[in-house]
């Protein structure tokens, strides 16, 4: 998201073809907002997002990814 903040001024997410999110980097940074996210390798996303300075809470068959 830090890369985000210093090239963009906005964020759309849409997820399952609903909108989830449209607003400033800022704004949507700093709800507390988590993305659940499902992947093969959760091992290799719980590095990749703690190297980041996030963190993972593991749930209902994904990974809620909160933080940076």
């Amino acid at each position: 998201m830090a890369e985000m903040e210093s090239t963009e001024d906005r964020v759309v997410v849409i997820g399952r073809g609903r909108l989830i999110a449209d607003c400033p980097v800022a704004e949507f940074t700093g709800t507390g907002r988590a993305a659940v996210v499902r992947t093969p390798d959760a091992g290799e996303l719980a590095v990749a997002v703690a190297s980041e300075g996030g963190s993972l809470d593991r749930g209902d068959g994904g990974l809620a990814v909160c933080g940076t």
